[in-house]
């Protein structure tokens, strides 16, 4: 599990609401072993991932499976996405199957440059390849905007 935190005093509090519903599932006096990293840019990070959720809300997806609709999923999305932006490696599977994975753009493996390439190149792909026949650039522009100021509330 991953989790955003700020410090204040002595106490380390959930930075948004998803990261305090991610801590209250966790036991009462276990404890539980931290990896603290400062973010190069938390606040683009929240604008890449707001991208990410927009695009993803607004994709709607029509495959199905011997009749039953399949879910889409947003951490699948993000990699996908990722991947057709170009920036994947390949692997091979137990069954010497070769696959696209999606590089890390976390905070140790990605410069603040890299990731702004990454973002970039991400949002062209989902304009671009993901929400072709319905939307156009100004419509998803207007539904990030809307989407960063509700998270400027959490």
């Amino acid at each position: 599990m991953k989790i955003h935190v700020r410090k204040t005093g002595m106490v380390l509090s959930p930075h948004t609401e998803e990261d305090r519903l991610k801590i209250s599932g966790l036991a009462k006096d276990d404890v539980y072993s931290v990896d603290i990293v400062k973010p190069r840019n938390y606040k683009y990070l929240q604008k890449y991932m707001t991208m990410i959720r927009t695009g993803f809300d607004l994709w709607e997806p029509t495959a199905e499976y011997k009749g039953v609709v399949v879910q889409k999923d947003i951490k699948s999305f993000r990699k996908d996405v990722q991947i057709m932006a170009g920036y994947r490696h390949m692997v091979v599977n137990t069954k010497n199957e070769i696959r696209w994975k999606s590089d890390s753009v976390s905070f140790a493996n990605c410069t603040e440059e890299h990731f702004n390439e990454v973002y970039n190149n991400v949002l062209n792909v989902i304009l671009g390849k993901i929400l072709t026949n319905n939307y156009t650039a100004k419509d998803f522009e207007r539904v990030r905007k809307e989407a960063e100021q509700i998270l400027r509330y959490t």
